[in-house]
């Protein structure tokens, strides 16, 4: 009997529309998850091209975060950094018509130089968010900064972010794993 109940659930989610969106997040997740293995692996073209169909297939709410990698990514598709700007002008196309100043825009805004790093952390420390959510984004704005530094070749300023993001991304978020990549890339 329970099993029938549970037949006729999944029926009626399914129906609802609900079920597809439940399928449709796991699937942009695992998108985002193979493009950051691809990225760790140092196969930035097919992380590039898993990002821009996560990107394509993505909520509204889901756009800055994913522009941002897909900027991370790009930057390191030009030759290891020499062309820096690249990711940084993918990001500024992405982002020039949209409105959305929500998560994790701050760091977009400080990649493209409309922000000093030091103004977004203070808005973070002050913000109305938990805790946690703190902390997660010091983690993000301290991975990104330091990991388009490592780029431009500031050694010392990125070595000094990604330890900050080491600090604060907790074990198990998607981010840690690259930092610590990005982190050995300087030693």
């Amino acid at each position: 009997m329970a099993s029938r109940r549970i037949v006729v659930a999944a029926l009626l989610l399914a129906l609802s529309g609900a079920g597809d969106a439940v399928a449709q997040d796991r699937e942009l997740a695992a998108l985002e998850a193979e493009a950051r293995e691809q990225f760790l692996d140092g196969l930035y073209g097919a992380a590039d091209e898993s990002i821009r169909i996560a990107i394509a297939e993505a909520n509204p709410e889901d756009f800055n975060r994913l522009i941002l990698f897909q900027g991370l990514v790009a930057s390191r598709l030009a030759a290891d950094g020499e062309n820096a700007a690249d990711g940084r002008a993918i990001i500024g196309m992405a982002v020039e018509h949209s409105r959305d100043g929500s998560w994790p825009r701050p760091v977009i805004d400080y990649l493209l130089g409309a922000k000093g790093l030091q103004n977004v952390a203070n808005a973070i420390r002050i913000s109305g968010v938990s805790n946690a959510a703190k902390e997660q984004r010091l983690c993000e704005l301290s991975f990104y900064a330091g990991a388009f530094a490592v780029n431009d070749g500031e050694q010392a300023f990125a070595a000094r972010l990604l330890d900050k993001a080491l600090a604060t991304c907790p074990a198990g978020h998607p981010l840690r794993p690259l930092a610590e990549s990005e982190r050995g890339r300087l030693e």
